[in-house]
């Protein structure tokens, strides 16, 4: 999932919630934000990640299945709350990326 370069009040609150532990406020605002994130582009994204850590044998078959399943579902899938939420702590520098970078 990317984030867009400039960063609205909406995803700026986001951010700023990351970044002091703000996880209650941040998961309000990950549920504002995940349908603006959830669009094909990013759900096909999400899935060829899927497919590469199944692949490189990060990601077991049974969970694989089960995230193919959630990014199939019409309604606001929670892979797309878990990823935008992932994402946004690794931009606010409090987590690492999955290459195991610490953003600051």
């Amino acid at each position: 999932m990317r984030l867009p370069v400039i960063v609205d009040p909406e995803l700026a609150r986001l951010l700023a919630a990351c970044a002091v532990g703000n996880w209650s406020g941040a998961d309000d605002l990950v549920r504002k934000l995940r349908d603006r994130f959830d669009t094909p582009i990013e759900r096909g994204r999400l899935a060829r990640s899927l497919v590469r850590l199944r692949d490189e044998g990060l990601l077991g078959d049974s969970l694989a299945a089960v995230a193919f399943l959630d990014l199939s579902r019409d309604d606001c899938p929670a892979l797309i709350e878990a990823a935008l939420r992932h994402v946004a702590t690794v931009k606010a520098g409090v987590a690492r990326s999955s290459s195991g970078l610490l953003v600051v």
